[in-house]
């Protein structure tokens, strides 16, 4: 029994999603909020693949270089019942070094998550 420890430590290590991102110098970050009510998790940027942290779960931290930018994200709003995840988009224009801080809120016909960004 003693030996199994050790493996069925390293393979649930292993398993635990990590959120930490690369910033390269002069890079913006992009922060999703996180709170015991929503959980903005960014999907892409830019129309490109997902950024996936692993075992198909996304993160809520991204970076990305000055300019324009498309983030397309997934709100999960939770409630005593249970969880609605939910599609948003924003579009921030980037200043280089800059920390954003997206969070959002259900739209009125409750199919959507409107976002917002703060530095």
């Amino acid at each position: 029994m003693k030996n199994l420890v050790l493996p069925i430590l390293i393979l649930t290590i292993s398993g635990c999603a990590s959120n930490s991102v690369s910033r390269a110098p002069g890079d913006a970050l992009i922060i999703g909020e996180d709170s015991s009510s929503l959980k903005v998790m960014i999907r892409t940027i830019d129309g490109g693949e997902i950024l996936w942290v692993g075992n198909y779960t996304l993160g809520t931290k991204a970076s990305i270089s000055p300019g324009e930018h498309n983030v397309n994200a997934m709100c999960e709003f939770k409630y005593s019942w249970g969880t609605k995840l939910l599609p948003g988009n924003i579009t921030i224009n980037a200043q280089p070094n800059t920390d954003y801080k997206i969070t959002g809120r259900l739209s009125n016909d409750e199919k959507s998550c409107e976002l917002s960004v703060s530095i």
